[in-house]
């Protein structure tokens, strides 16, 4: 009888650790499934975040079957990777736009600079109008170089334009 109820206490177990598992594969599943519709995001900081909170709900929940773990953990990791990668590659398609956007800006400092000693100011008045112009029309750079170049370019507008 001792027997028979040990075993009936652990047929019990079984099942409910069975259960459990078969909940964490279901929790698992949703979270693989919001990360996969979050690969093609282009909402980089707000997605980024969320793979982040992805990540720790997914260290919290419990076990399961260890081959169906391994499925959903790779199709996890794709998903975060796809997303990072691409997230990766705007980062520096970006950072490439700033370097070039800096030379051109750059230019046009040295430009303003070697108006610096003229003292034909109707031509050096709309010489700065254009390279003012100019700089309007070129995109962004990083905010460092950017205020940099900017403190430059004013120097040698004020100084010009007698302002």
């Amino acid at each position: 009888a001792a027997r028979k109820a040990l075993m009936e206490r652990k047929r019990l177990h079984h099942e409910d650790e069975e259960k459990d598992m078969l909940a964490n594969m279901d929790l698992k599943i949703e979270v693989v499934e919001q990360a996969e519709s979050l690969a093609a995001s282009e909402e980089w900081k707000k997605t980024a975040e969320t793979f982040t909170r992805l990540t720790e709900e997914w260290k919290k929940i419990g076990p399961t079957h260890h081959k169906k773990n391994e499925e959903l953990w790779q199709r996890f990791i794709t998903a975060k990777t796809a997303f990072f990668d691409r997230k990766r590659e705007h980062s520096e398609k970006i950072h490439q736009e700033h370097e070039v956007n800096y030379a051109a800006k750059l230019a046009l400092v040295e430009k303003a600079e070697a108006l610096k000693d003229s003292r034909n100011w109707n031509a050096t008045a709309q010489a700065f109008a254009s390279l003012m112009e100019e700089w309007k029309k070129t995109g962004r750079t990083s905010q460092d170089k950017g205020d940099e170049l900017w403190k430059r370019l004013c120097t040698y507008y004020i100084i010009s334009s007698g302002s």
